[in-house]
């Protein structure tokens, strides 16, 4: 599904004797996957739209982003620098069993990283400020030992 705003309008119109006709319009972030609901619906694509062919999407680039690690008593501390990202919504962070997994997505560049935390840990604090992402990740059984 689109993000962003827009809309899709179908428009059927049939007579007597006539074979309905279909139309489907589309705006906004709705546009990239118009012929895509005309195929489902089995309109026929205009003239236009047959010479017309979509831009192939520029990929993003890849990059590790920079990361330091420290260790405080049942605390680890994670500091990812992500330039252009702006705002926590732009961040997946996953955990895994015995790692983190982070998705970062700025306008040309995804950043990625993948980091070892202790087994039975958790995400106790996430918060981004400043271009970094800094996660706190506890261990459960430190208070147990």
């Amino acid at each position: 599904m689109p993000k962003g705003s827009g809309g899709i309008s179908i428009t059927i119109t049939s007579g007597t004797g006539r074979e309905p006709k279909v139309e489907v319009k589309t705006s906004g972030s709705f546009k990239e996957v118009e012929p895509e609901i005309k195929r489902k619906l089995g309109v026929k694509p205009s003239v236009e739209e047959i010479e017309e062919k979509p831009k192939p999407k520029q990929t993003k680039i890849a990059e590790e982003p920079e990361t330091k690690i420290e260790n405080i008593g049942n605390k680890q501390i994670i500091k990812i620098k992500l330039p252009n990202v702006k705002s926590l919504k732009d961040i997946e962070i996953k955990k895994l069993e015995q790692s983190i997994e982070i998705k970062a997505f700025a306008k040309d560049v995804t950043y990625f990283k993948l980091i070892p935390i202790p087994a039975n840990s958790y995400i106790s604090n996430k918060e981004f400020k400043d271009n970094v992402l800094k996660i706190e990740i506890e261990r459960w059984w430190y208070a147990w030992n």
